[in-house]
């Protein structure tokens, strides 16, 4: 059984839309098991972070403590 959820399916639409927007290094938080948003063509760099080491992301950390420099 599947189970819509409309908030990430707008998401992923309005991602599609505007990808080709978003430049430089992306990070992705709260990733999840999934790479949704990974297909940004104009992006330097996309990163995952996630605070489960079961999902596998490229960071795991928590959002509240990211271990990169601003900006």
């Amino acid at each position: 059984m599947i189970i819509p959820q409309p908030d990430r399916i707008l998401l992923q639409l309005q991602t599609g839309t505007y990808s080709h927007m978003l430049s430089g290094d992306i990070l992705d938080i709260g990733c999840g098991k999934a790479r949704r948003y990974g297909s940004f063509p104009e992006a330097r760099s996309y990163k995952t972070l996630d605070i489960d080491p079961l999902n596998q992301p490229d960071i795991i950390a928590s959002a509240e403590a990211i271990p990169l420099p601003d900006g």
